[in-house]
C-alpha cells in the first residue's frame, strides 16, 4: 500500500516485485569449553549475497480528494520512499566469544556469569558512493558490533543485563 503524509509531503510505498533474500555463505568456527558453562570461540564468515533489498525515493505526483466542486481535485508532488531489489553484495568477518560461569564463587554468588561477543563484518557492493567514489556496504550492516552480559542463573531463576553496541551503518542504498 501506499502511505502519504500531507504535512512534510512524503510518503512509503511497498514493492510486490521484490526479491527474496538469497546467499551462499561458509562459516567455521574454533570452540573452547575450559570450565562447565564456559566457552571460548572465534569464528570466520564469508556469505556472497545474490539478493537484497535497498531504499529509493522517488517524486511523484498524488491526487487529493476535492477541496471545493467548482476546482475539483487537486494533485500533489510528494517524496516517496520505496523498497527495491539491490545487487549483488558480499560480506565476509570475524565473530569472537567469550562466556563465563562463575561457578566457583561461593553461594549464593555461583549463579553468576558473564559473556562478550564481539563480530567484524565488512560488506560491499558493486554500488559505487557518487560523492567519495567509494564502494558502498549492504544496506543495514554495521562494520562493528558487540555484546556484552551479565547474568544470574540458579534453580528456576535466570536474570540478566545486557548492553549492545553496534557501529554506523547505511539505511538508504
Amino acid at each position: 500500500g501506499l502511505a502519504l503524509m500531507p504535512v512534510s509531503m512524503t510518503g512509503y510505498s511497498g514493492n510486490p516485485d521484490l526479491d527474496p533474500f538469497r546467499a551462499t555463505q561458509f562459516d567455521t568456527a574454533v570452540e573452547w569449553y575450559f570450565a562447565p558453562a564456559s566457552l571460548l570461540a572465534a569464528g570466520v564468515f564469508y556469505k556472497d549475497v545474490s539478493a537484497f533489498t535497498t531504499s529509493v525515493e522517488v517524486v511523484e505526483e498524488h491526487p487529493e480528494a476535492p477541496n471545493n466542486t467548482l476546482t475539483g481535485p487537486a494533485s500533489y508532488t510528494y517524496l516517496i520512499g520505496r523498497p527495491v531489489n539491490g545487487e549483488d553484495g558480499k560480506v565476509q568477518g570475524i565473530e569472537l566469544n567469550y562466556q563465563h560461569a562463575l561457578s566457583m564463587l561461593p553461594a549464593p554468588f555461583d549463579g553468576l556469569g558473564y559473556a562478550v561477543t564481539y563480530t567484524y563484518a565488512d560488506s560491499e557492493t558493486p554500488e559505487i558512493d557518487e560523492l567519495t567514489d567509494k564502494v558502498m556496504p549492504l544496506p543495514n550492516s554495521s562494520e562493528h558490533s558487540a555484546n556484552a552480559v551479565v547474568y544470574y542463573e540458579k534453580g528456576s531463576f535466570s536474570g540478566r543485563v545486557a548492553y549492545n553496541y553496534r557501529g554506523e551503518y547505511m539505511t538508504n542504498g
